[in-house]
């Protein structure tokens, strides 16, 4: 412990940077929009099997960083001072939100006060800096097939969780189980995943932790092509388009999409009991406009104000030539079939477990209180997996009318003002 309290005095010393790159940075910051579009990419059984131990080590990591952060959190809540501070602030607090009050000395008073608690937090180790040193020596001493990058990344993971309980409403961390998928997340585009071009053939390939994944592209994909195409120009022009860019925004003139990646990061997923994976590329500007396969744009743009309001289960919308109500997340026919298969399976998956396990119930159906054993059959188990397949689906379906609703405003107008 005593070597990460030298870990976190420890300052990296930062070279000043110049004009353009300051300019640049805030062009980035300020000015770009992001977008994200998702590849599939193919894996080689070792492959595969050499991902999933990261993955492992990844959520073991994230978890021991989470319960020593929740750990440390609750001795310092127990604490006198902590609660006497927390006292002050709250009435601090309820003082400002009061209009007959001197605002700047209260100010003041909460300043000193909040200084008072991070003191805290950095003497019980609640801290991020804590946080990234204790997953790095995690790393060092037992998990070193993750990269630094990617270690970073879930102990991100780990102190956002704990910041909601810090800062936000929440209560209790959640823990990563056996199964589940940890995403493998790239800070920046040229470390840990990286998306490369081969000079032989000039085809697209990811690299990380020493293996290169090739992406699954059909040639009927115009937007992914075009996507790529338009990363690729950046790669090989970067300066010249960066310097552009710098010229108009100190000119005033509106900033040019540049399409450079942000970041990337891989996503595992589980379809139709197969586990897949894919690419996820963050980059800069709109996102490429969709077209057909004869080339002519799939969506066109309207102009002018819409007006809507969007309630739990439907949504109102009114333009100048047309009004229109219709319900969420309501593609066709299939959305209510889906809708009455999950409802079938789950009334299937409760009738199996109260006959396999009769001696956890109540006589009137409830679950008995204590510690019990379960046991399940094999029909249970795949009827579980054919759950999880039309859950996933029934949100698939979600997202894509959601975005088919909204491609369709956006035909109707520029500019939708919403209810609140």
């Amino acid at each position: 412990m005593s070597g990460l309290k030298e870990k976190n005095k420890k300052t990296r010393k930062k070279n000043e940077q110049s004009n353009f790159k300051k300019t640049l940075n805030t062009i980035r910051k300020y000015h770009t929009p992001l977008n994200v579009i998702e590849i599939e990419i193919k894996i080689l059984p070792s492959q595969h099997y050499k991902m999933m131990r990261i993955g492992e080590h990844l959520r073991i990591i994230r978890n021991t960083v989470v319960g020593v952060l929740f750990k440390n959190y609750k001795q310092m809540v127990r604490t006198k001072k902590y609660r006497d501070l927390m006292k002050q602030y709250r009435l601090v607090t309820e003082k400002m939100s009061k209009q007959n009050t001197d605002i700047k000395l209260l100010d003041n008073e909460l300043d000193s006060l909040k200084e008072k608690l991070e003191e805290l937090r950095e003497k019980y180790n609640v801290t991020f800096d804590f946080a990234r040193n204790f997953g790095a020596e995690m790393r060092e001493r037992k998990f070193s097939l993750p990269d630094a990058v990617t270690v970073l990344s879930v102990c991100e993971m780990a102190w956002k969780s704990i910041e909601k309980i810090l800062f936000s409403d929440g209560e209790n961390p959640y823990f990563y189980k056996r199964n589940d998928f940890v995403t493998f997340q790239g800070k920046q585009a040229e470390r840990c995943i990286i998306l490369k071009k081969n000079k032989k053939n000039s085809e697209l390939f990811v690299s990380h932790n020493g293996m290169n994944f090739s992406l699954i592209i059909k040639k009927t994909d115009l937007f992914i092509q075009e996507s790529l195409s338009r990363f690729v120009h950046y790669m090989e022009n970067s300066v010249e388009i960066d310097k552009e860019n710098v010229e108009r925004h100190l000119s005033g003139k509106s900033i040019l999409p540049t399409y450079r990646i942000r970041n990337n990061r891989i996503v595992r997923k589980e379809i139709r009991g197969k586990i897949r994976y894919f690419l996820q590329i963050v980059s800069e500007g709109n996102p490429v406009v969709k077209r057909k396969k004869d080339g002519s744009f799939r969506h066109t743009f309207g102009t002018g104000r819409i007006g809507g309001d969007i309630g739990t289960q439907s949504i109102a919308i009114f333009s100048i030539g047309k009004v229109l109500l219709k319900n969420l997340a309501e593609r066709s026919n299939s959305s209510f079939k889906l809708e009455r298969e999950i409802t079938n399976i789950q009334r299937y998956i409760d009738r199996s477990r109260r006959t396999m396990n009769p001696k956890n119930y109540n006589a009137d159906g409830t679950i008995k209180k204590g510690k019990k054993t379960w046991g399940f059959s094999n029909r249970y188990l795949n009827a579980q997996r054919k759950l999880w397949n039309l859950q996933r689906k029934a949100a698939e379906s979600r997202k894509y009318a959601h975005n088919e609703d909204i491609n369709y405003f956006r035909t109707l107008g520029d500019e939708l003002i919403m209810n609140p």
